[in-house]
């Protein structure tokens, strides 16, 4: 049975995702965007050039 949502449900369904991760969730959700959205990609360190994975990060940036 296929499942077909409204963009409403989806962009709902989204949020509630988000709101799943405690840390780094705009980043959780650029590499799944890009995840989902790569089916060549030959590590996961590839993803993060797909224009999809937005987040930036720099050295000071080490913590998480």
């Amino acid at each position: 049975m296929p499942i077909i949502l409204t963009e409403t449900e989806f962009q709902k369904f989204r949020g509630e995702l988000h709101s799943q991760f405690k840390k780094q969730a705009d980043s959780t959700m650029d590499l799944l965007d890009a995840l989902c959205s790569n089916n060549h990609a030959p590590s996961v360190a590839h993803l993060s050039l797909n224009r999809l994975f937005m987040a930036k990060y720099s050295r000071e940036s080490t913590h998480l």
